[in-house]
């Protein structure tokens, strides 16, 4: 039996990178899967993958950045598992590196309108159906970034400090209803999409500064993620765990 025996959860952006890792854990922990993303050639494949080893998983193709398609995601999980008692909200979109003052109001809309926006109302028709339910689980992916500044990210930055500052404010308003949340802010961790950006030689003195020595990995974030979602973490709501190989101290 795992930490997450016959727990469903809803993991988005669960086909690939840090998501796709948070999936195989939650697989080995027994939980039943819903993975969401965007394309569906990725999600068909993940489930393909997990199906494969045992586990019991859905895909359900859908973009966060439209509110009704978040609602019609948390409906599709009810409809097949009959229960929601995890989200984890790990989906979200990025642009490359854009200094404020050349910032558009195409690009700031497009990260914040996903990132921030579309986990709200996302993780609002989720919280609805938990509290129907007796209680429930989410975790937030947000980023380090939040408290260590860096250049040419500012609409990331405000969409996942926001993300931040909502952990708390759900903790708070969604405890009487026994749902807890929390959030993983990650560092540098490798993922394979991103490989131009972890290999560029520009970038190696940067990753050279993190305390730990090296760039971390999806499973490292996914271990985290894990703890959160278990009842090992009963006692905690309202709190963000960073997995940045001591960037925050440094």
């Amino acid at each position: 039996m795992g930490r997450l025996d016959d727990k469903v959860a809803i993991i988005t952006g669960g086909g690939t990178g840090i998501g796709w890792a948070i999936a195989e854990a939650f697989a080995a922990e027994d939980a039943k899967l819903v993975i969401a993303c965007r394309r569906r050639e990725v999600g068909e494949k993940a489930v393909g993958e997990l199906s494969g080893r045992g586990s019991e998983a859905i895909f359900v193709q859908t973009d966060i950045s439209i509110p009704d398609q978040g609602r019609s995601l948390v409906q599709r999980t009810l409809e097949h598992f009959g229960a929601l008692d995890i989200l984890v909200n790990n989906a979200g979109v990025s642009t490359d590196f854009v200094s404020f003052l050349e910032l558009t109001e195409d690009q700031f809309d497009l990260v914040v309108g996903t990132n921030l926006r579309g986990t709200f109302f996302l993780s609002q028709a989720a919280a609805r159906e938990m509290a129907k339910r007796g209680g429930g689980n989410i975790v937030h992916l947000t980023t380090n970034i939040t408290e260590v500044a860096q250049a040419g990210t500012a609409h990331y930055v405000s969409s996942k400090g926001g993300l931040r500052s909502l952990t708390r404010n759900m903790a708070l308003e969604l405890a009487p209803h026994n749902i807890r949340v929390n959030a993983v802010a990650p560092g540098e961790i490798f993922v394979e999409a991103a490989r131009d950006f972890f290999e560029d030689p520009a970038n190696q003195e940067r990753f050279a500064a993190v305390p730990a020595g090296r760039i971390g990995k999806a499973e490292e974030v996914a271990g985290a993620v894990v703890y959160l979602a278990s009842s090992e973490s009963s006692y905690q709501t309202g709190t963000t765990i960073f997995i940045d190989g001591g960037q925050m101290v440094s």
